[in-house]
């Protein structure tokens, strides 16, 4: 199933009630004829295909689906089309009006989606659950180099060299994190 679809009346309930408590909604708010809302289209489409375990892109179109496309407009306040307005827990948590470049975009969600250190720690931390440690320790690993500070990389890092008998990796990681990281895991 894809992780783009269009905003209806018939649909809005679920989107905005139930699949916003599990993933981050993006209402894309556009017109066909647009040439603004037909530039950035692709942008957010393309953004959207990367996350598709944590975002959903419900896109509106404000001329087939008038009547809902006013109710929200009004509800929320957007002025002007194309518009993205980011939905977390039912709520909206941001709102970029009139056209956005990529860079815009991409801030914008940023606040709000797992980082790229954080999505390869989760699939070290199933590769371990699986028992796969060859895949958990290169998980772990791309994830310690893309954030070498982050306390709870270094935490599932070195319980994985500490399964493959890498004590001394082990050690030195356990090492450098500070007294205040160190948790019941640690």
């Amino acid at each position: 199933m894809s992780n783009i679809l269009d905003l209806t009346s018939e649909n809005f309930q679920t989107i905005l009630g139930e699949d916003s408590q599990n993933k981050l909604v993006i209402i894309e708010f556009y017109s066909p004829n647009s040439p603004e809302s037909q530039q950035q289209a692709p942008l957010v489409s393309a953004i959207a295909s990367e996350y598709p375990e944590h975002l959903l892109l419900a896109r509106l179109n404000c001329e087939a689906q008038q009547t809902l496309a006013q109710q929200l407009a009004q509800q929320i306040g957007i002025q002007a089309i194309p518009a993205l307005v980011i939905i977390k827990a039912s709520a909206p948590v941001d709102m970029l009006s009139g056209p956005q470049t990529e860079a815009q975009i991409r801030e914008a969600l940023n606040k709000h989606l797992p980082s790229p250190d954080d999505l390869i720690l989760e699939q070290a931390k199933q590769a371990l659950i699986n028992g796969e440690m060859d895949k958990a320790y290169n998980f772990a690993k791309q994830a310690y180099e893309i954030n070498s500070e982050n306390a709870r990389i270094k935490l599932v890092f070195a319980d994985i060299s500490i399964k493959i008998q890498k004590l001394e990796d082990a050690k030195a990681l356990l090492e450098s994190i500070p007294m205040i990281e160190q948790d019941a895991y640690y």
